[in-house]
């Protein structure tokens, strides 16, 4: 194993065997310029008229914003940006393997959550679904609810999970309920649900944002107001629902470090539209208006997320794919900054508009953040961590290699709330059992970025 041990790139080597497949950390690689473009990118298309982009600039339609002015930090004091970024070489992986239908390129998704425990919801047949809870060292607790439920969304939190349930199979009928680590049912809340399905963000500090045609009660007016519930790890509300000021469709929500919550609507205009609330539910803006252009490109679908930032704030992402065109591969680019509690968006600075197709996760207590490969740029054989200071220093890279050759499929790794690190084995690394069945194999570093 290599570790970067300064800015500079200072090496020092240590050998490294743990587990049937090790982690390596290897030096950085040099960030490119703001304006540079990869080989992927050469070949994408982006829709719009005129060359027309992700944001505004004021005069009605869509351009980008301008990020050459942005500027990485010059640490000329001699400080080692890197000092304390990289974690350690985690010890080898806990496997769990199980049998089930395989649905796209992996048997199922992983969270894990601040206490080392893992929900692993696989998909079995059809409708049905598998979900494990798993502790630290892989075995399967008692707890291991077979559920109809197809929506059910299991979202990590510092104790346990919190089950977004879809109780009446598609209906109106929701329920927000507690997990605990020993895989028992506490607090549960009802929500009802009309239009489409509600929009979830979770904090990593603790805390659920429910946001779109809810209510606390059977919903019999129509059309539904939009509203914004946010519930504590415990199931209980930390305050709503919130009529929100907007009334169109919901597109992104985002809880950041200081507990603020952002939603993000379609305006009249075609553009996005926020609203900040504080902890507590206290509205800090009212509706603002962003130069973002929100419209579906016709034949593309689209997504947007925030994520959080190290200290307070969220990043925007946009992920798209070309349906006109088979295969259609998704890529994502982030496109915005929105400073916490504030009706304005910043531009993305360099160092984050050059990594684009990455999930990122801050990690507060390195102050800094860990990027994973997102998607279709997740195939490949040797899935990584890249850590990153808070203003933009590459310090290394941990690799997750898989025990295969080749194109490996979709690996797509993910973090826990307590820095343990998921990957589900790939298609090509699974073994048939007999018509659609496959094993399903899960492996996992307890608390390796903690």
């Amino acid at each position: 194993m290599r570790q970067v041990i300064g800015a500079a790139g200072i090496l020092a080597s240590l050998a490294c065997t743990s587990g049937r497949a090790p982690v390596t950390v290897v030096p950085e690689v040099a960030t490119p310029d703001a304006g540079a473009a990869d080989a992927g990118d050469a070949a994408r298309s982006d829709p719009g008229d005129a060359g027309a982009s992700a944001l505004g600039d004021g005069g009605g339609r869509c351009s980008g914003l301008d990020t050459s002015g942005v500027e990485l930090v010059n640490h000329s004091d001699g400080r080692d940006p890197c000092a304390g970024i990289l974690p350690p070489a985690p010890q080898g992986p806990r496997t769990f393997q199980d049998r089930a239908h395989l649905a796209g390129d992996v048997c199922g998704i992983a969270v894990g959550s601040g206490d080392g425990h893992v929900v692993w919801t696989v998909n079995y047949s059809g409708p049905y679904i598998l979900n494990r809870l798993l502790d630290a060292d892989a075995n399967l607790l008692p707890w291991s609810l077979t559920s109809q439920n197809v929506g059910d969304r299991y979202i990590p939190q510092p104790h346990g999970f919190l089950d977004f349930a879809n109780l009446d199979h598609g209906g109106e009928l929701k329920a927000v309920i507690a997990i605990t680590d020993t895989g028992g049912e506490s607090a549960n809340q009802n929500v009802y649900n009309a239009i489409e399905f509600p929009t979830l963000a979770y904090s990593r500090n603790g805390g659920l944002a429910v946001a779109g045609g809810i209510d606390s009660t059977p919903i019999v007016t129509y059309p539904v107001p939009r509203r914004l519930w946010v519930f504590n790890e415990d199931a209980s509300t930390r305050f709503g629902p919130t009529r929100l000021a907007g009334d169109s469709a919901i597109v992104a929500v985002g809880i950041d470090a200081s507990g603020a919550t952002l939603v993000l609507n379609h305006d009249d205009s075609g553009k996005l539209a926020g609203e900040w609330f504080d902890r507590e539910g206290t509205a800090l803006t009212g509706a603002f208006q962003t130069a973002i252009c929100s419209p579906q490109p016709e034949g593309w679908s689209q997504q947007f997320d925030l994520a959080p930032l190290v200290g307070n704030g969220l990043a925007l992402r946009r992920t798209r794919a070309d349906f006109r065109t088979f295969p259609s591969p998704w890529h994502s680019e982030w496109i915005a900054i929105f400073p916490s509690g504030a009706p304005t968006i910043a531009p993305v600075p360099a160092w984050l508009a050059a990594r684009p197709d990455t999930s990122l996760v801050a990690l507060p207590l390195r102050h800094a953040y860990a990027f994973t490969a997102q998607g279709d740029a997740s195939r490949t054989c040797s899935p990584s961590v890249e850590f990153v200071t808070a203003d933009g220093s590459s310090c290394g890279v941990q690799e997750y290699p898989l025990d295969d050759a080749g194109t490996c499929g979709v690996s797509e790794l993910r973090i826990g709330v307590d820095g343990t690190v998921l990957e589900p084995l790939p298609e090509s690394m699974e073994q048939s059992l007999g018509g659609s069945d496959r094993t399903c194999t899960l492996r996992f570093w307890p608390g390796a970025l903690r």
